[in-house]
């Protein structure tokens, strides 16, 4: 993974703990995924990865 993934996975990771939510579980590729599918925006691919979870209930568990 090259610096410009790694940060916008860390930047994704920042912004779905802020929502109360535990990423330690999670791999980078799972973040990464999110992100090619959002453009690599951060704020697009968490707010779609927590959405997405249970119904849009924000839960990643």
């Amino acid at each position: 993974m090259d610096q410009k993934h790694e940060m916008a996975v860390s930047k994704m990771r920042e912004l779905v703990e802020t929502q109360g939510i535990p990423t330690q579980k999670c791999l980078d590729q799972t973040f990464l995924r999110f992100l090619k599918a959002k453009s690599m925006n951060p704020e697009k691919a968490a707010r779609c990865l927590l959405n997405g979870k249970n119904g849009g209930k924000n839960s990643f568990h």
